[in-house]
């Protein structure tokens, strides 16, 4: 009689690469702990661009090359859509959200969910974003533009 398998077949396929970085950061920082945020992502800079120089495994090149050699004609946009790229670029942050209910960043207000004031929230504050998305008890509100303050590049005011 055949057993079925419970577990995700192609789950090796995500896990090596993470095994990868794993298995070569590990023995590197027994010897020496990185100073500073900045050094540690130069290595792993580092690893990635020896790791993706190396032979593939089929093909007669890089991996890299073969990546790029495997591309869409549109490039590397038919991957994801913009948004959910948007989404990898964003950074959390932790905030009180005031009485008023603003959030003020760098100067500029920004007026979220009524239901948000007084609590201590996650901000999603991203690289190419001009909202700016709260998360509080794991529920996403958003988008929020500014409110007042400083007018963003190309956006303009109502006389």
């Amino acid at each position: 009689m055949a057993t079925n398998r419970v577990t995700a077949r192609s789950k090796g396929k995500v896990e090596r690469p993470f095994r990868s970085v794993k298995e070569a950061h590990e023995t590197l920082y027994l010897f020496h702990v990185p100073e500073t945020e900045a050094e540690a992502d130069l290595w792993l800079r580092n690893f990635s661009n020896k790791y993706n120089d190396k032979p593939h495994r089929c093909e007669p090149r890089s991996r890299i090359e073969d990546w790029v050699a495997n591309l869409p004609d549109s490039g590397t946009r038919e991957m994801c859509s913009w948004e959910r790229f948007c989404t990898f670029a964003r950074e959390p942050e932790r905030r009180t959200v005031a009485s008023d209910t603003r959030i003020l960043i760098d100067g500029t207000h920004y007026e979220v969910d009524g239901n948000l004031a007084g609590e201590e929230v996650l901000l999603w504050w991203g690289l190419f974003d001009h909202e700016l998305f709260v998360e509080w008890n794991d529920r996403r509100y958003g988008s929020y533009r500014p409110h007042g303050g400083p007018i963003p590049l190309h956006w303009y005011r109502k006389r």
